[in-house]
C-alpha cells in the first residue's frame, strides 16, 4: 500500500515507533494529536485499513467500529509530496 501512496504523488514516512506502548487504535488516537504534524495517517490493522486526520479522527475506515480495540499493524504518516 505504501508504495501505491508514493507513485500517487505522497510522501509515506512511519510513526509506529513513536506510538510507545500503545497498542489498539484506541490508543494510538491521543498520540498522533500531540504529534503536531499536519499530515494524515494510515493505519494498517489485521484485514483492514483506515486514514485518520491529525487530530486521531477517522476520516476513512474499511471496517468502522464505535470502540476500536483492534490491535495495529503499521501506522504511516501521509504528506502531499512537494
Amino acid at each position: 500500500m505504501e508504495s501505491v501512496l508514493r507513485r500517487k504523488g505522497y510522501a509515506v514516512r512511519s510513526r509506529k515507533s513513536k506510538m510507545g506502548k500503545a497498542s489498539s487504535v484506541g490508543q494510538i488516537r491521543s498520540k498522533l494529536a500531540k504529534l503536531g504534524e499536519s499530515c494524515h495517517y494510515f493505519v494498517g490493522v489485521a484485514g483492514h485499513v483506515m486514514l485518520l486526520d491529525n487530530q486521531g479522527k477517522t476520516v476513512v475506515d474499511t471496517d468502522p467500529r464505535k470502540r476500536d480495540k483492534r490491535a495495529i499493524n503499521r501506522v504511516y504518516a501521509v504528506y502531499k509530496a512537494s
